[in-house]
């Protein structure tokens, strides 16, 4: 399963901001790339931006329609997606306050124990040491998309086991990849800083399904679990190396995220591309015309996932 994430809005103005997550079966990966790029050729160049990418906000109505007719429907099976909603509203900067002081604190604390136990671990300690300075320097902007993009990763995971497992695939979760539109992040970010964020937001705050008649075998549980404990999964570092961060131009996955993250943003925030909407939405795992994220701390103590 190779999952692509864009998102659509500014992330610093009061209104609302989208991720967009779509899904495409490891089997039929080859497939939907050959007939994407196929379409992609078959548009007008007022398509494309300056460097010769098709982006989803050039596209006309007709053409949109015609991307969820010939590319979403397509002869191999139908790609499904998330769309997730965040308002940047003063419940959610008060929201980023609360999370970059938590964060540090943890950060902080595992260095300190890292530092204490010898030599040995003076190597961890470093490495925390200079990502809590790159932490410190985040922007509320960015701390607000870790921490929305942490939740679209969760959830798209367990929507792929659950879909996945339901249609008798699941063995195809041995491929999983997340990729991700790498002008979420600003330049010269240090993209081994946001994937280790991203593996810890999931390691403490977000519960990852577990399908009870999988042994231990399954081959997301051999390569992606660590342990089980109790309900919690302990999950390896071989998640985080498949979530990564990609050029668009380079990605069909993030560009078809793209296109479908245009439709969305017209529909809900302007009411137009009703047409393409209607038809799109059928394939929507997330309830109502999109999972509206309102982000709250955890009341629960939350373990140091960096210790």
């Amino acid at each position: 399963m190779y999952i692509g994430i864009d998102e659509t809005g500014d992330f610093v103005s009061n209104n609302l901001n989208f991720f967009i997550s779509i899904f495409i079966r490891y089997n039929y990966l080859n497939e939907i790339e050959i007939l994407f790029k196929k379409w992609e050729k078959s548009l007008p160049k007022d398509s494309r931006n300056l460097t010769g990418e098709v982006k989803g906000h050039l596209l006309s109505d007709e053409i949109l329609y015609d991307f969820i007719d010939k590319i979403i429907y397509n002869n191999f099976y139908q790609i499904n997606y998330c769309c997730y909603g965040v308002e940047t509203n003063q419940n959610s900067w008060n929201h980023i306050d609360l999370q970059r002081k938590m964060t540090i604190t943890q950060i902080t604390s595992a260095i300190e124990e890292y530092r204490k136990k010898g030599k040995k671990y003076f190597k961890i300690a470093n490495q925390y040491s200079n990502m809590l300075d790159w932490y410190k320097n985040q922007s509320k902007q960015n701390t607000l998309k870790m921490a929305v993009l942490g939740t679209t990763i969760s959830d798209s995971l367990n929507h792929a086991i659950c879909f996945s497992a339901v249609n008798s695939f699941d063995d195809e979760l041995e491929f999983l990849q997340f990729k991700i539109d790498q002008d979420f992040i600003s330049k010269g970010a240090k993209n081994i800083y946001w994937k280790e964020i991203l593996r810890n937001q999931l390691w403490s705050r977000h519960g990852i399904t577990r399908i009870k008649e999988w042994d231990k075998n399954h081959p997301f549980l051999r390569i992606f679990v660590e342990e089980e404990n109790g309900d919690k999964l302990i999950l390896t570092n071989e998640l985080k190396n498949r979530i990564n961060f990609y050029n668009s131009r380079f990605s069909f996955e993030i560009r078809i995220a793209d296109i479908i993250s245009t439709i969305n943003r017209k529909y809900i925030t302007e009411r137009k591309c009703k047409l393409s909407f209607n038809k799109l939405r059928q394939l929507n795992f997330s309830k109502g015309l999109y999972t509206h994220l309102i982000l709250t701390m955890s009341k629960n103590p939350v373990p140091n996932p960096y210790k």
